[in-house]
């Protein structure tokens, strides 16, 4: 068994292959990252005759990602923290193996295929990752890369949605509907989710660590994503990251800011008190809010969120059908279709436990809670080990507490490979890697 202390005896040249390697990984967050796209109309294969050019790119970047990964973590075989990091990462690739086998059974095996695969290689990330970081200078390299793709994604999307609405994916919500709409070059799920993390990432680092990469992009991040937010018309997104943002700044920011701000925002509302003592202007800017964050939908809807409520019941429904071994990975229904909102189709649970739960049962469950847990409890006895750590900890408590959020409202990490899956699964690696390796040096 490797020690704590054998493991912070790592030597120079084993750190020299791990930095050589680390670009390779970078490389594929982007591909994988900003290969996450689709096209206005577009519906997802179903099966191996109906995939198209968008879906054969996918799939060519998950291969080469099966075979680049599975190179480095067969090299990396007598890695001196490969048992280490094999141990906290054995239940989540036992969830993977369970819904590659799920396969089986699904009334929709080529989706059950290709997402577990696609779920596969996100999980081969997080093992190389753990490997090749060792310390917060790789852990700066990841945060920036990270949030420098989750950046040109959403320039992206906005690119698009400026030179035609209807082909980005955003113009769907501006119907006074509550459907999901029609597909685009992104869903505005993803685009909200992206932008939420992409800003509360960087304000999270700066306030930490005040990294010059995190000062440069802060201003572009927050005008991008959050022009993206908006027009994404997401408010679920809007609600957690305004929240984790306001954590990330209470935790983080110096007393003498916080003091600052607060004295600021008194000495404002005092003064706007005494120009508009009828508040007619707040009552106004709140109608107006209200009416964005309504969509156009009623009361019943709202009361529904956003007619969630109508789908988890009818997903509940499903699950008790194949509450053991669920319907296969990815897949929602004993048929492969649920008819809720706009028609029949393999809807996803809109909730991450939900989502487990009715496409890979309770046994899938218990391996994917499991999954969480292990490395959750190893990193926090390393952290026990190197007080050092607490800050890196308190980063991925908040960016955790953003996903614990969203993941009530959203499939988030165990739907579609999205940006906010790999920002999660690379998280996962860089924690492991860095806590395991007991250095924080910078």
């Amino acid at each position: 068994m490797i020690t704590y202390e054998l493991m912070k005896q790592v030597d120079g040249q084993t750190d020299s292959v791990q930095h050589h390697g680390l670009w390779i990984l970078l490389v594929y967050v982007w591909l994988i990252m900003l290969t996450t796209f689709s096209a206005t109309g577009r519906e997802g294969p179903s099966s191996v005759e109906s995939l198209d050019v968008i879906a054969l790119i996918k799939v060519a970047v998950r291969i080469s990602g099966l075979s680049v990964l599975g190179i480095m973590i067969v090299r990396s075989w007598h890695h001196p923290r490969r048992r280490v990091v094999a141990r906290c990462l054995l239940p989540l690739g036992l969830y993977v193996g369970w819904s590659i086998f799920s396969t089986i059974w699904s009334p929709l095996k080529s989706v059950s295929l290709g997402q577990a695969v696609g779920l596969l290689v996100q999980v081969m990330l997080t093992f190389v990752v753990a490997l090749r970081c060792t310390d917060l200078r790789d852990g700066s390299k990841i945060l920036y890369h990270l949030s420098m793709a989750m950046l040109v994604f959403s320039a992206g999307v906005l690119i698009v949605h400026a030179i035609s609405p209807e082909t980005s994916g955003l113009v769907e919500r501006h119907n006074l509907t509550w459907e999901e709409g029609a597909s685009g070059f992104v869903h505005p799920t993803a685009a909200g989710a992206t932008a939420s993390l992409g800003i509360l990432m960087i304000v999270s680092a700066m306030l930490l660590w005040n990294w010059r990469w995190s000062r440069v992009l802060l201003m572009p991040a927050l005008l991008i994503h959050g022009v993206l937010l908006v027009l994404a018309m997401r408010r679920i997104p809007i609600i957690v990251g305004a929240a984790t943002v306001q954590l990330s700044f209470l935790l983080f920011s110096r007393r003498l800011v916080t003091s600052g701000v607060s004295v600021m925002v008194c000495i404002f509302m005092a003064g706007y008190i005494a120009l508009d003592p009828g508040l007619e202007l707040a009552d106004q800017t709140i109608g107006s809010a209200l009416g964005y964050a309504r969509r156009g939908e009623t009361d019943d809807q709202m009361q529904s969120i956003n007619g969630r409520t109508l789908l988890w019941e009818a997903i509940w429904d499903e699950f008790k059908k194949s509450p053991v071994i669920g319907h296969g990975y990815f897949v929602s229904s004993k048929l492969g279709k649920i008819d809720v909102w706009d028609g029949p189709s393999n809807k996803t649970a809109h909730n991450v436990l939900l989502q487990v739960l009715v496409s890979t049962g309770v046994i899938g469950a218990i391996l994917f809670l499991w999954g969480l847990i292990q490395p959750a409890a190893a990193c926090s006895k390393f952290l026990l080990g190197d007080p050092r750590s607490r800050k890196l900890a308190a980063f991925l408590g908040v960016v955790g507490i953003w996903y614990f959020g969203w993941g009530l409202f959203c499939e988030s990490f165990m739907g579609p490979v999205q940006p906010e899956s790999v920002v999660f699964f690379t998280l996962l690696g860089m924690a492991i890697g860095i806590f395991s390796s007991g250095r924080q040096t910078l």
